[in-house]
């Protein structure tokens, strides 16, 4: 009995249909350029590799060829990749100047679109095709998408089509709008794709509370992204979540201040810091805060702190925050000020200059202040 035929990943398998879900505008497109270019120069661009160079049929059937043509240059200057490294591998469509349209409804059920279905095959087949990629699933029927029967007949009639090619097939699929953490039941409409797939990829955003433990700003999180398998039926067992983000890469294309050159997104690996990697970040950026203050300044803001009772949160009328701000010319309205002190606090308490201690309030409740080192709470 032959071993099933891996081609990239474990998500790529010859004759069989992987699924990618997520949402609109997430990174979908743009990761699907790079495991492309991935895939045609055999290079671990994003850490899989495949074990020799494969012809690749990307598709995008809602952007015009010159869009996915953007996207494909600027990964390839991103990552280095010239046309040898190419070598006539990569094979680009568009839906705005061809039909992929494989499956229609009327009134006496689904029509597969047999003359659609036999172009896509023989021009498969007349390029030795290893891997046909669609974007997104969506566009290619015109089906109720939420009839389990009408959206399984779409799938089984992908999945033929990569059966009489003899080649991988991937297709890229959105998710309900309202959807939370996008796992392998997330797919917009009925759930046949899913059930039609070996391989089910989900793509979620970094979650604020992910932004924090590692460091990213809150702005910045949204350029990060993460790929998990949520269903392998025939891949290996195993495997963590692989970490993606965004970068911005200059085309060259413009003319000065009138005419700016373009600026295209491109994916790349991304690994998390480990837990000791973020917290010596973290104190490194406290620190960096604190590094112009010299120590005088920063006796007379402990002699101010010593003399009067200021509390550590940053809503409080007389907050410890304020008399750093004074002493400094810091204005707290101005935008980012206000997170910069509360840093300067933390980095001054961190290194044993400061500390938190406990003193009674008006109404005898313990809460907290800051107070030079070795004071003595109340």
């Amino acid at each position: 009995i032959p071993r099933r035929e891996f081609l990239y990943g474990r998500h790529h398998i010859r004759r069989y249909m992987a699924a990618l879900f997520a949402a609109g505008g997430l990174g979908k497109s743009s990761l699907l350029v790079t495991d492309a270019l991935a895939m045609v120069t055999g290079k671990p661009l994003l850490g899989d590799k495949s074990e020799r160079p494969l012809r690749v049929w990307l598709t995008n059937v809602e952007d015009p060829l010159d869009e996915l043509e953007r996207k494909v240059e600027a990964t390839a200057c991103h990552f280095g990749i010239t046309s040898e490294d190419i070598g006539g591998r990569l094979f680009l469509s568009s839906g705005r100047e061809s039909d992929f349209t494989i499956a229609t409804e009327s009134r006496s059920g689904i029509v597969i679109q047999e003359p659609i279905v036999e172009a896509v095959v023989a021009h498969a087949k007349a390029n030795a095709i290893d891997v046909i990629m669609i974007d997104p699933f969506v566009s290619t029927h015109h089906v109720n998408e939420n009839d389990n029967a009408a959206i399984q007949s779409v799938a089984a009639t992908w999945l033929a089509i990569a059966d009489a090619v003899g080649c991988s097939l991937e297709l890229a699929h959105h998710v309900t709008k309202a959807v939370g953490e996008v796992d392998e039941n997330s797919g917009r409409g009925a759930g046949a794709l899913k059930d039609k797939a070996r391989a089910v990829r989900v793509l979620n955003r970094m979650s604020a509370d992910e932004a924090t433990r590692w460091g990213i700003s809150p702005e910045d999180r949204f350029s990060y992204f993460r790929a998990d398998l949520a269903k392998a039926n025939l891949a290996p067992a195993g495997g963590r979540s692989t970490w993606y983000r965004f970068v911005n890469v200059p085309m060259g294309n413009g003319n000065g201040l009138t005419k700016p050159q373009d600026h295209t997104g491109v994916v790349e690996r991304w690994f998390p810091p480990t837990e000791e990697e973020a917290a010596a970040k973290a104190e490194a950026e406290r620190q960096a805060l604190v590094a112009d203050v010299d120590p005088d300044t920063l006796a007379g803001i402990k002699t101010r702190l010593q003399a009067g009772n200021y509390k550590r949160s940053d809503q409080a009328q007389h907050w410890a925050g304020k008399v750093v701000a004074e002493i400094l010319g810091i204005d707290l309205a101005a935008p980012g000020e206000k997170a910069r002190v509360k840093g300067m606090l933390a980095a001054w308490i961190a290194s044993g200059d400061l500390e938190v201690v406990s003193i009674e309030d008006a109404h005898r409740r313990p809460t907290p202040h800051i107070k030079p080192c070795g004071t003595t709470s109340n």
